[in-house]
């Protein structure tokens, strides 16, 4: 097979696997949109039962893209993917980052709320263990595998300044195009999320360490629905 077919190859069983891990992505979520287009409003006040169904959801699609996930770097790990140890340089760059995303938070709510957020402040009044749960623990875990790591290994996986730049900012265009599908100011703040969550993982090596960035930054949000 020729080199350049090999790479149209290549690059399309990537694509294929990223697109099937954004699927997954929006599929755990199905439980909580089927009970919001429920005419049957006895389903808005099971918010436990709710839960539940969403967590089982949500911890299936974990443990495959978990599998996926390891299942690459077994295979290839020019990263050099592993447990790394917190040190004072990293908690220094993740709170930078932490930072910043709260920076860009502040400066863009002059702007007003973005309307994925204004779904999530509706629908966290009918359901809001299930809502705070879901952005504190379950999303950071599953976005983190999708547009962290299978994303890096899937395209990216080539370790040099210019990949490491290239890798950031296009999983953080990923990531807030999902959460905000329009040319809007309110895309700054998804895809700045992003790629900070993006430079976590690429900087550290270890998701870990972007998956307790993301659960950080949610951590208020998530309070704050259950305080409502």
């Amino acid at each position: 097979m020729p080199d350049w077919l090999t790479w149209l190859y290549d690059r399309a069983k990537a694509l294929i696997i990223f697109a099937a891990a954004v699927v997954l992505v929006e599929a755990y979520q199905w439980p909580l949109l089927f009970a919001a287009t429920a005419t049957k409003q006895s389903l808005w006040h099971r918010d436990w039962f709710l839960l539940l169904t969403l967590g089982v959801t949500a911890i299936v699609v974990i443990l495959l893209l978990r599998f996926v996930y390891r299942r690459q770097l077994k295979r290839h790990n020019p990263l050099n993917i592993h447990r790394q140890p917190m040190t004072s340089a990293r908690f220094f760059f993740m709170f930078f980052m932490y930072i910043l995303v709260l920076a860009v938070n502040v400066f863009v709510s002059r702007f007003g709320t973005p309307n994925n957020q204004q779904s999530i402040n509706q629908i966290s009044t009918i359901w809001p263990y299930t809502l705070a749960i879901m952005a504190a623990v379950f999303a950071p875990f599953i976005e983190e595998f999708v547009f962290r790591g299978l994303f890096m290994n899937l395209f990216w996986n080539k370790d040099n300044s210019l990949n490491n730049v290239l890798a950031v900012v296009t999983s953080g265009l990923a990531f807030g195009w999902l959460h905000e599908p329009r040319i809007s100011v309110f895309l700054l703040v998804y895809a700045t999320m992003g790629m900070a969550l993006a430079a976590a993982y690429r900087y550290n090596r270890d998701l870990r360490y972007s998956i307790g960035l993301h659960m950080t930054i949610n951590l208020i949000p998530a309070i704050a629905m259950l305080l409502r």
